[in-house]
């Protein structure tokens, strides 16, 4: 990479740094506004909270203890009772769990939310009670909000933490990744639309670092379109995000009437009819670095071939009918750019060894801003869901005992000490590349360091006892 490509994308990150500070800074408080100091163990004050999860994962888990946590540090254990009802799928049962929450005789004083489906049950349940909502990535589009910011108030009964990433900080980990970066190829299925929200933003960093970018299309497996469809909300619901074929564009508004890329560019799967929005390009795409292409047949018979972690079963036939289609796209994307780019929560991630084949064998770099894909892409930004239950915790605090109004509180997102940049070593050493001490590696890091490692916890002096 050239020196003065190098200085614009490092002055563009500064700016970005700068705007993403105001934001968090203006309008409404957040929690780095509010005082924190535990009830004492003469209050014999009393909150009920009820919590309610989509998945009961590792990731759900590591939310709840940091929610869990903080209520400790900041209320006192001997101050609340914590209902949890975990696993529900969908909207309708999500709600069906709220419902039989808010009808108990101690109702709720307050709900947190762990997914997608279970914040929008908990908008449809309830107007009233403080809704926390944890594990989603857009609230503005979610609830169909008009908020200029991602961390503008609901002016609701909601308010929450996003796992949204930094994108400046994903920028500079691309930066990092591929010291030649020449250009940037984001992938994405038609039914993601975080994917694309994510995309869209930091394709407006990019526009202003100069880099060449562009859109891939992947089709989604059957599995992980089910999974899609479990998590987030179904269109039929009045106050949902919408999907094909109502995906918006985040940065310029509606996108009624696209239009393919380059009319007879790289496969009629990129702009197919099925998708409601065509794969773009940056205004200054030249055709990427266009190395050799690699035929669909060595991308398919390469799937899990040199996998170490490989458990050796076969591949669903929907699911490798679906990298078959996709083979062709995958191989031009890693052979026209220098970094592949898979957002966090992607759609793709059971396409990932297919993703990470096809990219080693054209050394092209891979880079996510998911924890959960680190050990399959080169780098990964890694946030801490404990750092997320923790920032709810204060949320929780500061609306139970500061009084605030969730409607007017900034949405959060995890503190800046609980993201990592990891690396995966083997595919650093096939393609010889070294990492600074400011990397940690993936493995080595999740395995040495559990959940709350990063987080500062709110020091409680009451006497209360856990």
């Amino acid at each position: 990479m050239n020196n003065k490509l190098s200085k614009k994308i490092i002055a563009s990150l500064v700016i970005a740094a700068s705007v993403t500070m105001m934001c968090a800074c203006s309008g409404s408080r957040s929690n780095s506004d509010a005082k924190y100091k535990p009830l004492s163990s003469k209050d014999d004050s009393m909150y009920n909270i009820s919590v309610i999860t989509g998945d009961d994962d590792a990731y759900s888990t590591g939310i709840r203890k940091g929610f869990r946590d903080a209520m400790d540090d900041l209320i006192g254990s001997g101050h609340y009772k914590l209902s949890t009802v975990n696993g529900t799928t969908g909207v309708s049962t999500a709600k069906q769990a709220i419902d039989t929450e808010l009808s108990k005789e101690d109702k709720p004083d307050l709900l947190l939310t762990v997914g997608n489906n279970v914040l929008t049950a908990a908008s449809e349940s309830t107007d009233s009670i403080p809704v926390i909502g944890t594990d989603v990535l857009d609230f503005q589009t979610l609830l169909h909000l008009n908020g200029s910011k991602w961390s503008s108030p609901t002016g609701s009964n909601i308010t929450g933490v996003s796992t949204r990433a930094p994108m400046a900080d994903v920028m500079s980990l691309i930066v990092e990744s591929c010291p030649q970066l020449s250009s940037v190829g984001l992938l994405y299925s038609p039914e993601d639309s975080d994917a694309i929200y994510q995309n869209e933003i930091l394709e407006s960093y990019m526009d202003e670092a100069g880099i060449p970018w562009r859109e891939y299309e992947l089709q989604s497996t059957d599995a992980a379109i089910a999974a899609h469809k479990v998590k987030n909300p179904e269109s039929d619901s009045s106050i949902v995000k919408k999907t094909s074929p109502s995906v918006h564009d985040s940065m310029e508004g509606p996108y009624p009437d696209p239009e393919p890329v380059s009319p007879g560019g790289l496969s009629t799967v990129l702009n197919a009819p099925a998708s409601a929005r065509s794969a773009k390009a940056s205004a200054n795409w030249k055709g990427g670095r266009m190395a050799e292409e690699y035929s669909k047949q060595h991308i398919i018979e390469q799937v899990g071939a040199d996998d170490p972690d490989s458990t050796g079963s076969a591949i669903p036939a929907n699911t490798s009918s679906t990298i078959e289609g996709n083979a062709q796209v995958l191989s031009t994307a890693a052979a026209e750019c220098s970094v592949l780019f898979i957002s966090a929560g992607s759609d793709l991630s059971d396409q990932m060894e297919s993703i990470r084949n096809t990219a080693m064998n054209a050394k092209t770099a891979t880079v996510s801003c998911d924890g959960s894909l680190g050990i399959k892409t080169l780098t990964c930004l890694y946030t801490d869901p404990y750092a997320m239950g923790y920032a709810a915790g204060k949320q929780a605090y500061r609306i139970l005992i500061g009084h605030e109004d969730p409607g007017k509180m900034n949405i959060e997102c995890a503190p800046s000490s609980s993201i990592v940049k990891l690396y995966q070593d083997d595919i650093a050493d096939q393609l010889g590349m070294t990492f600074p001490k400011s990397f940690h590696e993936v493995d080595d890091y999740l395995e040495n360091n559990p959940p709350g490692t990063t987080t500062e916890r709110v020091k409680n002096n009451s006497t209360d006892k856990k």
